[in-house]
């Protein structure tokens, strides 16, 4: 079955649904004629900075990989260019979580684009045309769940303090995934911060809140799933269900019981738990604390991960090809036997 450019293909025996856009891959890489190009394990080089560029041009005496021989290209090439990215735009949002962190630096120079960041956009070709037939996959059966705590949501948030040479601005990164009796990522972001963060604490900080608003939102939506059940089955009192007042609203959220938020900072985690650091951090925006107020009315659990198994680092950082496959494969398909892998890999660091 397609709908809007996914392929949505169902086993029944298997309990998955498995979406892909193959069709969709190899129409654009038609389009740009990027059929013949050779095969990469990775979408962005693990060396590769386009910062020596710069947003507006080339600086004058800028060293690095790219600032050699690099042009201006031509009006027809930054069109090209820009269209490219937004089809790959599509297909990230869409089933290609993998593929945020080069998305992420591409976009940032559609503008005025250099010759260099065509040649970046030529290998995130080349990678999409290797992983055409990578399926996004959803597991579990509806059917065999018994009661609502056997299907619970979980987050991953991770960001690069400062990480864009431009602008000081961290990069930053989180994933919501299904767990229990049903598995599956729902939701994923890879984009830079809006400000800029004076500690790593504090960018990693930051990056909980953004994760923390996905959380409360899916949770609302799960909370509304399970209420339009119980008006099927008890229509009588649909309306007295509607009416509810927000207490009673977040008494029920709260009932889902606390929803975990894994990152790899410890003192943003303590941050998020109480105040602390108060002359170091009294300057963070208010908004930030929304985190704080979540974890303090029992809505999430801000867990530590170690930076080896933070698969959320997948959106931050260009990673190698071992470690970036095996965070890729458990972001497209987030089984316990995937995750194992990680922490198998983690051991052996």
């Amino acid at each position: 079955m397609f709908y809007c450019g996914v392929n949505f293909e169902v086993d029944e025996a298997g309990g998955r649904i498995m979406l892909s856009q193959r069709a969709y891959v190899q129409q654009l890489l038609r389009r740009y004629k990027a059929e013949g190009y050779d095969p990469v394990d990775t979408p962005w080089g693990s060396n590769v900075s386009l910062a020596s560029w710069g947003l507006a041009g080339p600086k004058a005496g800028a060293k690095g990989q790219w600032s050699k021989g690099a042009r201006v290209v031509t009006e027809h090439e930054a069109a090209e260019y820009r269209s490219a990215v937004s089809a790959l735009l599509w297909l990230y949002k869409m089933t290609r979580p993998d593929l945020g962190y080069a998305l992420s630096q591409l976009t940032k120079y559609a503008s005025k684009p250099s010759s260099a960041a065509v040649d970046c956009l030529k290998r995130v070709l080349a990678y999409v045309k290797a992983t055409e037939d990578l399926p996004l996959v959803l597991r579990g059966r509806v059917g065999e769940l018994k009661n609502e705590e056997e299907l619970y949501i979980r987050a991953w948030s991770d960001s690069d303090w400062a990480g864009d040479k431009e602008t000081r601005r961290s990069l930053g990164g989180y994933c919501v995934e299904l767990q229990g009796k049903a598995t599956g990522t729902i939701s994923w972001s890879a984009k830079q911060q809006d400000c800029v963060t004076l500690s790593s604490v504090e960018a990693e900080y930051v990056q909980l809140s953004e994760a923390a608003k996905e959380i409360v939102w899916f949770r609302r939506l799960m909370k509304d799933f399970r209420r339009r059940g119980n008006n099927r089955r008890k229509p009588d009192q649909a309306d007295l269900t509607l009416r509810q007042d927000e207490g009673e609203e977040a008494a029920e959220l709260q009932g889902q019981g606390r929803t975990q938020l894994l990152g790899d900072n410890n003192g943003a985690r303590f941050l998020a738990a109480r105040e602390a650091y108060h002359e170091r951090t009294k300057h963070v925006d208010v908004r930030y604390h929304f985190t704080r107020e979540k974890v303090l009315d029992g809505t999430l659990e801000v867990l530590h991960k170690k930076t080896e198994e933070m698969v959320a680092d997948i959106f931050t950082k260009p990673l190698g090809a071992v470690k970036f496959k095996l965070f890729r494969d458990y972001l497209l398909d987030p089984t316990r036997e995937n995750e194992q892998k990680i922490l198998k890999l983690s051991s052996q660091a």
